[in-house]
Parts: C-alpha cells; sequence; structure tokens
C-alpha cells in the first residue's frame, strides 16, 4: 500500500519520542476507515547497489569510522565513510571496494598490520542485502 505523508504535528511526546502525522493513503478497495491507526515505516532514501557491511565490523576512533580487510595474512585499518545505517548493516560510501575481505570477528582488538588467520572465508555468490550485495570473511587475530 503506497501513501503520503502530509501534514506533520510539530509537537513530540516528551516520554516516547514520537509525533502525529497525517497520511493520505491509495486505497481502492476501501480497506482503511477512518480513524483506524497503523504502525508503519517510513523510507527516507533508497541506495541501488549499495556496499554493506556487518555494523560490528565498523570499528571506530572519535570521528572517524574504519573497517580491517584481510591482505596477505594481515589485517589492514581502512578508514571508510559510512552512510544508511539498518537492520545490522552499514553502508559504506567510500573507502573499500566489494571484492576485500572484512572482519567481522575479534576486529576490536586488532590494530593495522596484526598477523591473522582467515577462519570463515565466504564460498558463494553475495547475497543481496536491502539494495546492494555484500559477502563479508570472518576472521581472527593470531
Amino acid at each position: 500500500m503506497n501513501a503520503q505523508v502530509t501534514r506533520i504535528s510539530p509537537v513530540i511526546d516528551a516520554e516516547t519520542g514520537t509525533f502525529k502525522i497525517t497520511v493520505e493513503i491509495e486505497d481502492a478497495a476501501r480497506r482503511i476507515k477512518p480513524g483506524m491507526f497503523a504502525r508503519i515505516n517510513i523510507v527516507q532514501d533508497h541506495h541501488e547497489d549499495a556496499l554493506q557491511v556487518p555494523r560490528i565490523a565498523v570499528v571506530g576512533d572519535g570521528d572517524e569510522s574504519a573497517v580491517f580487510v584481510v591482505d596477505n595474512g594481515l589485517a589492514v585499518r581502512r578508514p571508510v565513510t559510512t552512510g544508511i545505517s539498518q537492520k545490522g548493516m552499514v553502508e559504506i560510501v567510500s573507502g573499500l571496494s566489494d571484492h576485500e575481505p572484512v572482519v567481522t570477528v575479534g576486529q576490536s582488538g586488532l590494530k593495522d598490520g596484526s598477523k591473522v588467520t582467515v577462519i570463515n572465508a565466504a564460498t558463494s555468490t553475495p547475497m543481496p542485502v536491502q539494495g546492494g550485495t555484500r559477502e563479508m570473511d570472518d576472521a581472527a587475530a593470531d
């Protein structure tokens, strides 16, 4: 079902952080009745073919986000720019290409140049994830 937000209340409930909106719904079958309540999801933006990694793979130092990639048995810290975050996944806008294996286990204790052993390499075709594709590898520090 499609709908369009036509009015947003300027008052936010201090306890719940919610606010009222008015929407106009396309309902040719007339299933929706006046005064009904609904729980909805609002899509703010949609990025086709977005590169995404699990949120746990992203490490940060203050304002900078980074991921560790595996290169010749070494963990390489790669600064990245992140985008939309949803359902445990984070969009990587820049700093990483889609063929690089990303460390998803043990990365909080890694340092740039640490030896790592890949323990669960992705062996299948990348799976679609919310508008993008990305298959992750797990690695552990030696």
